[in-house]
């Protein structure tokens, strides 16, 4: 029952291939006891120590112990098994832990390329362009809105007077000059463009009004006002905006960031360089390469995790700020480390097996203590050394079910 039930377990695995059920197969000895040679020797007080002879363990002062086929840690396979299953086997070596870190990540706008559209003078928002709703793109020099108001015409009158009035002006001080490029200063900070004051002295005529264009390329990520609107009244109800009082803020999103979110127990592993690949939601595979720019030294309010910062270049203004990303930050290699391939390994009862290769028809299961998986690879703390031949992939669940149908009870108590 034991071999039939572990068999059907077997061509499970294989995808059905036939598997004979072969009881007391020479190359396994089934039902054998100790009148069969012992597949190896051991010392039980030194787990994983494997010897091809008897005699005194070069621990301690004790005889080594043999262990057989029917031992209840020893999986043994018939030789139809055996070739059928084609059980994978790999080396224990040292490696370099290469590990990884996969979270999720916010698409930001970089706060230094975010510019305030103000207003200076007291002003009626007489026009209001298509389209500056939040969130739509804009380009350095587009119309935004038309400002309208009595004080643009007085400073354009006043600037215009003194022009047309120079040489008069002249004739009583010897600092003409200095009164006219004082009176153009004063409405270029007021914000009335200098194409405007040139061409109210090229027209000869003032206007009350002028238009607001972007200052750089972006995304409006604010808009203060609406059409009519009153802006730098000094009133801080209705329709008004107090002084100094910004009428749209624009973001500069050629250059974004994704903000991923790791834990605190992760984040003193992730410095400033490290590689890292982003893959924005609803790129369908597309994914773009970068490094970490920053980590935040605190965590994020009220949460368990912090903020890495990694700089994307999006000239092409495909990456939105809001949008939600998949990301996989490498971690630097640490010393070479005796390590084992993370499918090798068998879990239970917070205990960690692997099946040490014996010969071809039998393998080990044997406790080991392992450290903090790195991508696909664990490094080994305890219980394998270099070299050793352990299973991996599916053909570890068929060990572990051969070990359970030998002796449950054994099992138990070895595990």
């Amino acid at each position: 029952m034991r071999r039939t039930l572990a068999s059907a377990i077997a061509s499970f695995l294989i995808a059905g291939w036939p598997l004979a059920v072969a009881q007391g197969s020479p190359a396994t000895g089934v039902g054998g006891g100790k009148d069969r040679p012992p597949l190896f020797w051991t010392d039980p007080m030194v787990p994983g120590s494997h010897f091809d002879h008897g005699g005194k363990s070069p621990f301690m002062d004790m005889e080594l112990v043999p262990v057989y086929e029917t031992d209840p840690s020893v999986a043994s396979l018939t030789q139809s098994e055996a070739s059928n299953l084609s059980i994978q086997t790999v080396k224990v070596a040292k490696r370099s832990l290469n590990g990884s870190i996969r979270t999720l990540a916010t698409i930001a706008y970089d706060e230094r390329g975010v510019q305030d559209v103000n207003v200076r003078v007291n002003a009626r928002i007489s026009t209001y362009y298509y389209p500056i709703h939040e969130g739509y793109l804009v380009t350095k020099g587009q119309p935004l809105f038309e400002l309208q108001s009595p004080e643009i015409y007085q400073y354009l009158s006043d600037y215009l007077t003194l022009v047309s009035n120079s040489d008069r002006i002249a004739a009583i001080s010897t600092d003409t000059s200095h009164v006219i490029a004082q009176s153009k200063t004063t409405m270029l900070w007021r914000g009335i463009p200098e194409e405007i004051v040139d061409e109210v002295v090229k027209s000869g005529k003032a206007t009350d009004r002028f238009i607001v264009r972007a200052p750089t390329t972006g995304i409006i990520v604010k808009r203060f006002v609406e059409q009519d609107s009153l802006v730098n009244a000094g009133v801080k109800t209705g329709m008004f905006t107090t002084y100094g009082t910004p009428v749209a803020r624009i973001a500069d999103i050629s250059f974004v960031y994704a903000d991923a979110q790791v834990f605190s127990e992760d984040l003193g592993r992730i410095k400033p360089g490290a590689l890292c690949v982003v893959e924005p939601q609803g790129w369908k595979g597309k994914t773009l390469s970068a490094k970490v720019s920053y980590v935040y030294p605190v965590l994020k309010e009220g949460a368990r995790y912090g903020v890495v910062r990694i700089a994307l270049d999006n000239r092409d203004f495909a990456l939105k700020p809001g949008m939600y990303a998949q990301v996989r930050l490498e971690l630097p290699g640490e010393k070479p480390a005796l390590a084992a391939p993370r499918d090798s390994i068998v879990e239970s009862g917070g205990e960690s097996w692997v099946f040490v290769k014996i010969d071809q028809f039998h393998f080990q299961k044997r406790k080991v203590k392992l450290g903090e998986p790195q991508g696909d690879l664990t490094p080994v703390i305890r219980g394998l050394k270099e070299g050793e031949e352990i299973a991996t992939g599916g053909a570890v669940f068929f060990l572990n079910a051969e070990i359970a149908l030998k002796d449950p009870m054994a099992g138990q108590a070895k595990q």
